[in-house]
């Protein structure tokens, strides 16, 4: 604890400092714990001991320099064995939140959900375009945002890379035809987005749907902090549930080779599911990457890998429960939150309401202190100590 508080010239906000505390003590097996009386104070000073203005320990100048783009892609899949109802809900209530709070123009936002014509249905060829679009002339200064609602699922690995046996993915509108080159895999959000993102642009992307704990798998992640809790019953139509995860087609289902079904068996072993954990899945492919050094990447998910994001009906409409309880959070703070208290105000909205439990992965530790989509209101930097 000293040795955080001296690293940040003894200012540091409680989430920070534990979440720091936590990374020094990396090797011991004890894992600190932090209880308040309300989440908001999570992000007070420690000891009230606030920095000036100037003072490394507050984030920097976040204005955005160059343009914002914004692509989002809501999935409904209607008339399918796999309906949900509130996927294309959630990108239609981002898309407005980005117009009203964050500056993003109607010409710059692009979403593909059964809603639009045709053309912007949310087939595997034009999600790939809709990433293309969103980097095309992606420069220093630039702000990125994506969002997918939809079905999540694992398939069979056909790289040999995968300590599980099982790749992760995201399920186009056609993914009802041949795996995987109906699905976008993990390794694919990959090639198109983060490894073609230039040095200096900022990406936000919010994943509300199943296998999405590490579907960045970015160095830094702020994962499961406390233990699930019972759904509560509630009355029609409150009471729906549905699963935001695809059964893959059983050709392609089952764990690939001897070696996945031996991680498998060890995941419940005292070491054994961690040590696949932090080999597999989205996040293999940039860990100890140095070039993702300088890239400014801050990733969202529903839910943890072995969890389901639920869809759900909240306030009136269906809706995914993360994106339901993002809003509320965001909307309850006056739109204008830090990264790492965002992500608890969620965890707290969801608790005893549903068993998920959402994660935020990033490229560094210090990007959790730096606010959602760079929108720091007046009052905000008044506390921060900024003019």
């Amino acid at each position: 604890m000293i040795k955080a508080l001296k690293n940040d010239v003894w200012h540091e906000t409680y989430i920070d400092l534990l979440d720091q505390i936590r990374t020094n003590l990396k090797g011991y097996t004890q894992n600190p714990a932090l209880t308040t009386t309300h989440g908001s104070y999570l992000n007070a000073w420690y000891c009230g001991r606030q920095p000036k203005a100037g003072s490394r320990a507050l984030p920097a100048d976040e204005k955005v320099q160059g343009k914002k783009k914004a692509f989002l892609v809501g999935i409904n899949y209607r008339n399918t064995p796999n309906e949900l109802r509130g996927c294309i809900n959630d990108v239609n209530n981002h898309k407005a939140a980005l117009k009203k709070h964050f500056g993003y123009e109607e010409s710059n936002i692009l979403v593909l959900s059964e809603d639009e014509s045709k053309d912007n249905w949310p087939y595997k060829k034009r999600i790939i375009e809709g990433f293309q679009w969103l980097l095309q002339d992606a420069a220093e200064g630039d702000q990125l945002f994506f969002q997918y609602s939809g079905h999540g699922s694992q398939m069979t690995d056909t790289t040999g890379s995968e300590p599980s046996g099982l790749s992760d993915c995201i399920c186009p509108l056609d993914c009802d035809k041949p795996w995987p080159e109906f699905i976008i895999l993990d390794t694919e959000i990959h090639k198109y987005v983060y490894d073609k993102l230039p040095s200096g642009v900022k990406l936000t992307a919010l994943f509300d749907c199943c296998h999405s704990g590490t579907v960045a798998n970015l160095d830094v992640s702020r994962q499961l902090k406390f233990g699930p809790s019972a759904n509560v019953a509630l009355a029609a139509p409150e009471s729906y549930r549905g699963s935001r995860r695809m059964e893959a087609p059983r050709d392609v289902s089952q764990p690939a080779g001897a070696m996945a079904a031996s991680a498998l068996a060890c995941g419940g072993s005292a070491g054994g599911g961690q040590a696949m954990k932090a080999a597999s899945g989205f996040r293999k492919a940039v860990q100890g990457n140095s070039g993702y050094a300088d890239k400014m990447v801050w990733v969202y998910s529903g839910c943890q890998d072995d969890q389901t994001s639920a869809d759900a009906y909240e306030d009136g409409q269906y809706q995914g429960a993360f994106s339901w309880a993002f809003q509320k959070a965001m909307a309850e703070h006056g739109w204008s939150m830090k990264h790492g208290p965002l992500l608890v105000s969620i965890r707290d909205i969801l608790r005893n309401r549903y068993t998920q439990i959402p994660a935020l992965s990033t490229t560094s530790g210090e990007y959790y202190r730096r606010y959602y989509l760079a929108r720091r209101s007046p009052l905000k930097a008044v506390s921060d100590g900024c003019s």
